[in-house]
């Protein structure tokens, strides 16, 4: 298996330097492609979190918006696996932030609830 893409969504590059486990995570800036009323910015929310998923230069950084996409060009004939991590930051209250997920302009997760597919806890 190829790694294709480690994105910081957000956020700035993260050196090996500044990862546990020696990864690089490049900015989303390349591969944004648009978002209605929306921002991206540094903020702390977490004191610490599971480092073999990410680290803080990861999970201290979003992006907000109503509708926002990305686009990683890939060569067709191989299989992906895509992997995403959620962090839900932005609802004050369970329930309240659905978002549906699309993939090669395929609805992939319909109502997508982050809170009910919570697998790790970040403190």
């Amino acid at each position: 298996m190829e790694l294709m893409y480690r994105i910081n969504v957000g956020g700035r590059k993260v050196t090996p330097f500044n990862d546990t486990l020696w990864r690089t995570w490049l900015p989303d800036d390349d591969h944004f492609l648009k978002t209605l009323d929306g921002s991206s910015a540094d903020k702390a929310y977490f004191t610490s979190v599971i480092r073999e998923v990410g680290p803080d230069n990861v999970y201290n950084t979003d992006r907000v918006g109503n509708v926002m996409s990305w686009g990683f060009p890939v060569s067709t004939g191989y299989k992906y696996l895509i992997q995403m991590h959620f962090c839900a930051i932005a609802s004050k209250s369970l329930g309240l932030l659905y978002f549906n997920v699309y993939i090669n302009q395929n609805l992939a997760y319909k109502d997508f609830d982050v809170n009910r597919v919570k697998i790790d806890t970040i403190s």
